[in-house]
């Protein structure tokens, strides 16, 4: 089977910075390079070095820092006729906030002060761009398995994707520390759609100005402290042994459980197809 990915950082493996100080030459040559891209020192295309190890076929077109909107793009102009299936990671939607403001000039004031408005606001904006993922996957006949990675995906959502679109997990963090240790079930952290999980490049003060509330600042800063502070030893966040050691992307442990997932919906699609 032949597989291309789109999405943000998340399609890619990160190292810790001191792994890469010095790389042997079949590293770079080997892991560097995807289609012509060079790739940063830390990251590394590892779905495709795994599926190519496996007799399968593999391309990344990948961008990091990008958001949903972009994503969707990419996949409608540079999807891979060859392709059996497209994997999809689904970057959160505030990330738009990083990019120009333009997310955040379409919030009107009234919602930026209030997070129940914000988040449906922000809940049904997503939903508009999974209906936008749904006509490009009808336009271009397009298999896609969806991955709430950086951006986790509503219920809503994940329930209004067509029927060329397989949600492999809603949200990969969450489903793993379940599926190993149910117990977490009851933790605060996993109650709800946790929206702001990684907005460390978002700048709270400069925001706050513009209208964001209280409410919803100490609810991003709360989410974040929970997930991804590295740097407090007093703090051991829920999903840093997932995320370890760069703390803001999958590590191999988690991409070796997530292709397996993304596998398992392959070979179940690919049995069922109507042969010519």
């Amino acid at each position: 089977m032949r597989f291309a990915f789109f999405g943000d950082s998340w399609v890619y493996h990160w190292a810790h910075s001191s792994d890469t100080v010095r790389l042997s030459n079949t590293f770079k040559d080997r892991y560097k390079v995807e289609e012509g891209k060079v790739l940063p020192d830390e990251a590394s295309f590892l779905f495709g070095e795994l599926l190519r190890s496996m007799g399968h076929e593999a391309i990344s077109y990948g961008s990091p820092c990008s958001t949903l909107e972009y994503v969707i793009r990419d996949l409608e102009y540079k999807h891979d006729p060859s392709a059996d299936f497209h994997v999809v990671f689904v970057p959160a939607v505030l990330r738009e906030l990083s990019h120009g403001s333009r997310f955040w000039d379409k919030v009107p004031l009234d919602i930026r002060k209030s997070l129940e408005k914000f988040l449906q606001f922000y809940e049904n904006y997503q939903l508009r761009l999974i209906w936008k993922l749904n006509r490009v996957a009808e336009e271009k006949n397009l298999r896609i398995l969806l991955i709430g990675g950086h951006g986790p995906l509503t219920d809503t959502s994940a329930q209004s994707t067509n029927n060329l679109i397989t949600v492999i997990t809603k949200d990969l963090l969450k489903d793993l520390l379940l599926e190993r240790d149910p117990v977490y079930a009851q933790h605060n952290e996993l109650k709800y759609t946790n929206h702001f999980r990684f907005t460390t490049d978002i700048d709270f003060n400069t925001f706050a100005e513009e209208g964001w509330s209280k409410e919803i600042i100490q609810r991003m800063i709360a989410d974040i402290e929970q997930t991804i502070d590295l740097d407090n030893p007093k703090i051991n966040p829920i999903f840093r042994p997932l995320l370890y050691p760069d703390g803001g992307h999958p590590n191999a442990t988690t991409q070796l459980w997530l292709l397996n997932k993304v596998l398992l919906a392959a070979e179940e699609i690919y049995s069922k197809r109507t042969l010519v």
